[in-house]
């Protein structure tokens, strides 16, 4: 529990300059320690060189409130392992999606991929061989779409992807093109006996284009539906509304 200002001066014989280098040494928290160094500007002050250093260290404390506040917007949004955007997130931005393409003033799409015998990966190597492989597929799928692209961890080992500007056909090939991107790199682990294995990864996928009238459920259910397709008839593949899809030459 943090000290109250009159404690902490209480502690240090009145001595301004003792109290404000207190403060910036033991209250951790930047919000706390503002309200304490404007607690003590109100205290009449009289010390010149010691107003200057309340000053100084209130700007200093105010940058750092800006960070800490940042920081804390970050994490809401993102998921702690991957760095991906987290599903609560990455729902708002689809309902937004939608909204959009029904108003009439886009195309866009979603992608559900899932990681193929994920459970495995655990299983034999490891939960820290599970976590590098999700860390992993997410750096892969991030960089392998567009900026303007919102991925995000969907789910244990399922990602979602909202590609605007994008009709169904756009969205199959770039869900078949990190489909043969992930298959053709393995991820490296080192287990606690330091032996290094590469871990070959394959994702199922489920893809389709928004819908004039679709909801959030009746999208998501859709798209659900092909990815589970996509495991049916043998995994590491796109399965979009006409089948599996293999780009035409």
């Amino acid at each position: 529990m943090v000290d109250s200002l009159d404690s902490i001066l209480k502690k240090h014989n009145n001595s301004w300059a003792d109290v404000i280098g207190d403060i910036g040494i033991n209250v951790g928290n930047p919000n706390t320690r503002m309200n304490l160094y404007i607690d003590a500007l109100g205290k009449n002050i009289r010390d010149s060189s010691t107003l200057r250093t309340l000053h100084s260290e209130m700007k200093y404390t105010m940058l750092e409130m800006t960070e800490y506040t940042n920081k804390l917007e970050e994490t809401s949004v993102t998921d702690e392992l991957t760095g991906l955007y987290n599903k609560r997130f990455f729902n708002g931005i689809l309902d937004k999606t939608i909204a959009r393409v029904d108003r009439g003033n886009e195309n866009a799409s979603l992608i559900i991929a899932d990681i193929d015998h994920f459970k495995l990966f655990n299983d034999k190597y490891g939960h820290l061989a599970g976590d590098r492989v999700l860390k992993v597929m997410g750096e892969l799928l991030e960089r392998g779409v567009r900026e303007s692209d919102v991925t995000c961890r969907y789910g244990g080992e399922e990602f979602g992807i909202i590609l605007p500007d994008t009709n169904r056909r756009g969205a199959l090939d770039v869900a078949y093109k990190l489909n043969c991107k992930i298959a053709d790199y393995p991820i490296g682990f080192e287990d606690e006996n330091r032996e290094t294995h590469n871990l070959p990864v394959n994702i199922s996928v489920g893809v389709d284009q928004i819908k004039t009238g679709d909801s959030y459920k009746s999208l998501v259910d859709r798209v659900d539906k092909f990815l589970y397709q996509a495991k049916k008839v043998g995994r590491n593949c796109i399965v979009g509304p006409d089948g599996k899809y293999t780009p035409k030459n």
